[in-house]
């Protein structure tokens, strides 16, 4: 269905709803690793500054090409005036990086400007996606618009007019977007149809469809051009923060959650036993008993989950038996140990923790005559390394 042809319909409007951090709503979040499926997402990649006027079109910004035509320019830090961010339509600062675009997207002429670029991948069918980038009002031109969008294309578009493309934008923001400070967000969840392998980035609607505000700047031109930076598509994974409930030894560590992502904010609670309590994978090693909620933010959404670490006390472990140790012997009888292997150490150790006998290689004759009765401590090492110690009572 058209939308520039002027036939009447229902505007599209997406609203997304941020579920406040101190409610803790425990909905699914935290997800597989999200990767942004647009090249040079930031611009940040260019070919030449002496391509920066109608440089999308010209192909300065690779992959990024115009469907229409028209003429978006590149803006970049590292480039001389009138290119850089204090160029001829207004200092800007990349929101990303050093590099961003300057598009038309409402002239009274009726063109319009629109980057376009292939997605890394196709998006599948039925999937869910989050879609969005970021604007900022141009104020050397008096007007301001809304119906700022980003419509998914199978093909790649490839028009000679630049004038206004006939498409319904899936993603489509109905405020009016005067802010020449700051960069506003414009994004939206899309379900995809299966196949769609390009983006194009603008307005889509006709003059009596776009709502629009009109300053008396002197000397200013009749369009609306806003800065683009920062455009990105990912799938929307839904995982959780682990298993409803794990057991820990007092004193252990246990990994939280899943694949820290990039791009997207993460936030734990309590944040008492956490290492990092602002990423997606914390390690967490509490004191006691802990149920710990995690909230993500995505340009799409603010979900949570939880965890409940049980803390339980364990007791160390016992050293394993390895020889068979008389813990009462007479005095005048032999030593002898069951279990011996060849070239067992042992010594032995009177009250006073002086040593009364010691050997490299223990063979089980040793007679206790010289000895007087009393309380005697052994330390056995076997030659494979291991040890152990105990004590024997001799008596007459």
């Amino acid at each position: 269905m058209h939308i520039c042809n002027g036939f009447s319909f229902l505007k599209m409007k997406r609203i997304i709803t941020y579920l406040s951090f101190a409610l803790l709503i425990l909905i699914s979040i935290q997800g597989e690793s999200q990767i942004n499926l647009v090249p040079n997402w930031s611009f940040e990649n260019y070919i030449s500054c002496d391509s920066m006027p109608g440089g999308i079109q010209a192909g300065n910004f690779p992959p990024w090409d115009s469907p229409n035509g028209g003429n978006p320019d590149g803006m970049n830090f590292n480039c001389p005036y009138p290119y850089s961010y204090r160029n001829v339509y207004g200092y800007q600062v990349a929101r990303t990086g050093v590099g961003y675009i300057a598009s038309g997207v409402f002239m009274v002429n009726n063109q319009r400007e629109y980057p376009q670029v292939e997605l890394d991948s196709q998006l599948v069918a039925q999937r869910h996606y989050c879609a969005s980038f970021y604007v900022s009002y141009n104020n050397k031109f008096k007007i301001a618009c809304n119906n700022i969008g980003m419509y998914f294309s199978n093909n790649h578009i490839s028009i000679t007019a630049p004038n206004c493309l006939n498409f319904i934008p899936q993603i489509n923001d109905t405020n009016i977007i005067s802010d020449t400070l700051n960069w506003t967000l414009i994004s939206g969840e899309y379900i995809a149809q299966g196949g769609e392998s390009y983006i194009i980035l603008g307005n889509f609607y006709p003059y009596s469809l776009t709502d629009t505000i009109h300053f008396n700047n002197t000397g200013s031109i009749g369009a609306a051009v806003y800065y683009i930076d920062d455009v990105s598509v990912y799938a929307i994974k839904k995982v959780d923060a682990g298993e409803d409930s794990i057991i820990i030894c007092k004193g252990a560590k246990v990994k939280l959650g899943g694949i820290n992502t990039e791009g997207v904010s993460y936030r734990w609670q309590p944040t008492v036993g956490l290492n990092d309590s602002t990423i997606g994978n914390p390690i967490a090693s509490p004191d006691s008993t802990t149920t710990y909620y995690v909230i993500q933010t995505t340009p799409c959404a603010i979900t949570t989950d939880s965890i409940r670490v049980v803390v339980k006390y364990c007791p160390p472990p016992v050293a394993p038996v390895l020889f068979s140790v008389p813990t009462l012997l007479a005095v005048g009888n032999v030593f002898k140990i069951n279990g011996l292997q060849a070239k067992t150490k042992l010594n032995l150790y009177n009250a006073l923790g002086q040593i009364v006998y010691k050997t490299d290689d223990y063979d089980n004759l040793l007679n206790t005559s010289s000895f007087s009765s009393g309380i005697y401590f052994y330390n056995i090492q076997a030659d494979t390394g291991e040890t152990q110690r105990g004590k024997i009572i001799m008596i007459e």
